[in-house]
């Protein structure tokens, strides 16, 4: 205490006694609550370690399943093909034998023939030398009938030709070099949050039946924004207009803003809605003070531009082969090259993540251009649309694969919701949290996680 009471008066020093009253007071009112938060906390550490151990136990099971599985099978495709190669020899000896009968009855043909002529040669030998008249007469006739029997008579001779029938399937057998690696699929998860254990319970539902709907995001006010495209025809060509429809937190319809040509991406910077239109390589503004529009960004130099998202001070556009990054003065800074298929992007604190839907592949980079990492699955088949959470993981839809991916910041598989057809992407609502599904381009599903 500063050597002694009396000494002097600190302004910015309690006293530990004065403290502790202080503390204790605190803790009268808060104590249950906060040691109910450590015993859930130290629970939820408890079910994970038991569930780790368990995982561990299931692997061995796993893993002694598809030992005997396999051996299994190969016993009986081992099985399978020694019973094809018995009925295969089989068949060929009958037949081979079969043949060998029509060879032979030609053979007996023709030998009948050879003792034929050789009877005639001998007779007509024996004509030259006999004596007797009539005994000549009649063995010159006779052989000379029979003679002209056997020119009359067709001789044929056979030929049956025979050649291995191997089967294809064999020569992959014998190309095959190892049997397919056991697949190990690897899900990383939040111990705190387990958001493996989120369930999506449904509130709202609605649909856009005339022309289709391109992206949607929340917007800080916590209203929803749909991006939409007029499918329908004037004359021979398609309409290119498109809309964005506005929703309340209930999800009623609140009003609608005409856009001029083909609307894909959505993102909120300063009080503005962002509308990357391809159809006229410009982002289009509207002011979410009064939503009306305000001028666009143009950009000649863009071919098309999709998807769009912000990160600090800057927009990132997918422009299908590339991506594009502008400043805040509306100026393009910098190019990045990807592969052609690049619709849809999202930005994290230290990523730019787009996903490929020929490739199958979601893909996040630097700001500097360099691939931090990849994510690809079996499971995972026309990526689409994406979003972001509070906690920094990314929604994935999968829209052939009829699921959507939950990564984590690193790119490691999270959750995987299955059982969403045609997902076009999934919104989260950070504040309040729910969640939009679009499916079919049409489909509007509102979830609330549990």
């Amino acid at each position: 205490m500063c050597v002694s009471t009396e000494h002097r008066k600190c302004e910015s020093v309690d006293a530990i006694k004065k403290t502790a009253e202080t503390l204790r007071e605190i803790l009268s009112h808060n104590f249950d609550s906060l040691s109910e938060d450590i015993h859930i906390l130290e629970n939820k550490l408890v079910d994970a370690k038991k569930e780790q151990e368990r995982f561990v136990t299931e692997m061995d099971d796993k893993a002694d399943q598809i030992t005997e599985n396999t051996t299994r099978e190969f016993r009986v495709a081992i099985d399978h093909l020694q019973h094809l190669q018995n009925e295969y020899l089989t068949k060929m000896a009958t037949a081979v034998k079969r043949n060998k009968e029509k060879y032979e009855k030609c053979i007996d043909t023709l030998s009948d023939g050879i003792q034929c002529t050789d009877y005639c040669y001998r007779n007509i030998e024996d004509c030259r030398k006999s004596q007797d008249d009539i005994d000549m007469v009649v063995k010159y006739y006779k052989s000379r009938k029979i003679f002209e029997q056997l020119k009359n008579y067709e001789f044929t001779q056979i030929r049956i030709g025979l050649k291995e029938g191997k089967d294809p399937i064999l020569e992959d057998i014998m190309d095959l070099e190892s049997f397919p690696d056991a697949v190990f699929s690897e899900s990383l998860f939040d111990v705190k949050s387990d958001l493996r254990r989120v369930e999506l319970s449904l509130l709202n539902h609605f649909s856009i039946d005339a022309g289709c709907v391109r992206d949607g995001t929340f917007l800080s006010n916590g209203e929803f924004v749909l991006s939409w495209l007029s499918t329908k025809r004037r004359g021979c060509k398609r309409s290119n207009n498109g809309k964005c429809f506005f929703y309340n937190k209930v999800f009623a319809c609140t009003r609608s803003i005409d856009l001029s040509s083909e609307p894909f991406g959505l993102c909120e910077k300063a009080r503005e809605l962002l509308v990357a239109c391809h159809g006229s390589r410009s982002i289009e503004r509207v002011s979410l003070y009064s939503y009306s529009k305000s001028s666009n960004m143009i950009f000649t130099s863009l071919h098309k531009n999709f998807g769009i998202a912000k990160k600090d001070a800057y927009l990132y556009c997918a422009c299908n082969d590339k991506i594009v990054k502008i400043n805040e003065y509306e100026r393009l800074m910098k190019e990045y090259s990807v592969e052609t298929g690049v619709k849809h992007i999202v930005a994290t604190k230290n990523h730019i993540i787009y996903s490929n839907r020929k490739k199958h592949v979601v893909t996040a980079i630097t700001d500097g251009g360099q691939t931090a990492w990849t994510y690809d699955s079996p499971h995972l088949k026309s990526p689409c649309g994406l979003d972001t959470d509070s906690d920094g993981n990314i929604y994935v839809a999968g829209k052939s694969s009829d699921n959507v991916h939950v990564l984590s910041g690193e790119g490691k598989l999270i959750r995987l919701f299955e059982d969403i057809p045609r997902p076009d992407f999934m919104k989260i609502n950070k504040a309040r949290n729910t969640c939009c599904v679009c499916s079919n381009r049409k489909h509007i599903k509102v979830y609330q996680f549990k």
